[in-house]
């Protein structure tokens, strides 16, 4: 059975939980890992690297979208941001490891409040990472009704068991966009895009169609920051940052039924283009003519590389 959107805030407390802590993804029951191993770890996403800690064991994902610029969740890199040691955040992609110089986080982005639409950081790395091409921003806002594919690291289990014990290991996985935060609940913004976890046996959808994807997923716990893909002209965009789960009250976590929410790229284009501009729909626009015209592009190219 569907849940009503009718609820307030409060209203969904009683009947949902969710936490801001997501890993990497809990899969079908009839579907064998191998599929889901075999998406995330694709050439087509090999931007999506492993955010790990200098401090500590914690570890999450993030999305190269330029040469040295990566998108995560804001509370992933929180307290590296507050306490001014962006070099203890590390993120490992193309098999080589960079540090932060720099952390930006949204400047909505509140503690503990997910549902604002605010949950994106994007990390500067010490260096441009050479033999990784980065993954462009979606910047339509039409992600209801697609199937999207998340990537990242963490945790998995199927949707009978939810979430085991596990270690961070790179999947992917489908699932469909079926509402916007405000659709879900008052108080929540637009910003937010909600996915839940059908069953291929079981009459458990939250919310949207109840038919699960040929590779459905729940991204579970240290995929925070993981990227949300939908294609244009074949070709991967980032649309989502994993940024929290949503609890069901059946009592098993990442569990069928269960829901994830990705902070909205196309609700975030200015701000995340204000902090690199090479991440910029435009720039990219205007390199393209430059290249299709053959004029300049040489000493624009150089250019655009000082930057990084």
């Amino acid at each position: 059975m569907a849940f009503a959107f009718r609820a307030s805030v409060c209203a969904f407390i009683l009947f949902w939980s969710f936490t801001n802590v997501v890993d990497a993804g809990v899969i079908r029951d009839d579907v064998a890992d191998a599929s889901y191993l075999a998406l995330g770890n694709s050439p087509t996403y090999g931007a999506v690297g492993q955010i790990t800690f200098g401090s500590n064991s914690d570890w999450g994902s993030g999305t190269l979208i330029a040469g040295r610029w990566v998108l995560t969740a804001a509370h992933l890199v929180r307290s590296n941001f507050w306490a001014n040691t962006p070099g203890n955040v590390q993120f490992t992609v193309g098999g080589n490891t960079y540090s932060g110089s720099q952390i930006f986080l949204n400047p909505g982005f509140v503690q503990n409040t997910p549902y604002n639409g605010n949950d994106i950081a994007i990390v500067k790395l010490s260096s441009a990472v050479p033999n990784v091409s980065p993954i462009g921003l979606y910047t339509n806002n039409d992600e209801l009704g697609q199937t999207g594919t998340y990537v990242g690291f963490g945790r998995t289990g199927n949707g009978l068991t939810g979430q085991v014990a596990s270690g961070p290991t790179k999947r992917g996985g489908t699932n469909g966009i079926d509402i916007t935060g405000d659709q879900f609940s008052t108080g929540w913004s637009s910003n937010v895009l909600l996915s839940d976890f059908d069953s291929p046996s079981l009459n458990v959808s939250s919310f949207g169609s109840s038919i699960p994807s040929p590779l459905e997923y729940q991204p579970a716990e240290k995929d925070s920051g993981a990227g949300l893909f939908l294609d244009v002209a074949g070709v991967p965009k980032i649309a989502g940052v994993v940024s929290f789960a949503l609890f069901n009250s059946d009592g098993i976590n990442y569990a069928y039924g269960d829901g994830i929410a990705a902070t909205r790229i196309s609700g975030q284009l200015p701000w995340i283009t204000s902090v690199v501009p090479e991440a910029s729909p435009v720039v990219l626009l205007g390199l393209a003519a430059l290249m299709a015209g053959g004029i300049g592009f040489i000493s624009s190219q150089r250019k655009n590389r000082s930057r990084c």
